[in-house]
């Protein structure tokens, strides 16, 4: 399989080139994860999480004003997560404005029961999808449906 990037978050944008970047990214992860799912239309319930990897030092710290979950994945990893889709519209340009070398933005069908609950899963997508090791491996984890995307430095990587 050849590995193509696309240029997706680029210094100099325009907020209004930020804003179209944002909304297609999410219609994008919405329509892939109708297609997984084998629905039509994505239900009202949905978590949306971003994974940088690595962490960027002021992840937390650019990220307190929100309303989300902070989460562990991997040996350091820290990611966060929301399920309501304006906060992770809003939340997503912070994310990319950080520049992690690597970003995995996905979506899960369901909300997680807890944070615990939705770090497996994070951690079993990357297992399955990326082949990102991880210490705790879950036994006979049911995933709900997902879909992803993946940027490498700020550019868009498709397959």
């Amino acid at each position: 399989m050849n590995k193509t990037t696309m240029p997706f978050w680029v210094e100099g944008m325009s907020p209004k080139e930020r804003n179209h970047q944002i909304s297609s990214l999410f219609t994008m992860l919405e329509k892939k994860l109708a297609i997984v799912s084998k629905n039509k239309k994505t239900s009202t319930i949905c978590t949306f999480v971003f994974v940088p990897d690595p962490p960027p030092l002021k992840l937390n710290e650019q990220t307190q004003c929100f309303d989300i979950y902070h989460l562990s994945w991997g040996v350091a990893g820290q990611a966060v997560a929301t399920e309501v889709v304006e906060e992770a519209i809003a939340l997503a340009p912070v994310i990319f404005d950080l520049w992690s070398e690597s970003l995995y933005v996905l979506a899960f069908k369901e909300k997680a029961s807890d944070s615990t609950t939705l770090e497996q899963w994070v951690n079993e997508v990357l297992r399955i999808e990326f082949n990102v090791k991880y210490s705790n491996k879950s036994n006979t984890l049911k995933l709900p449906s997902y879909s992803f995307a993946i940027f490498d430095w700020g550019d868009l990587v498709s397959e």
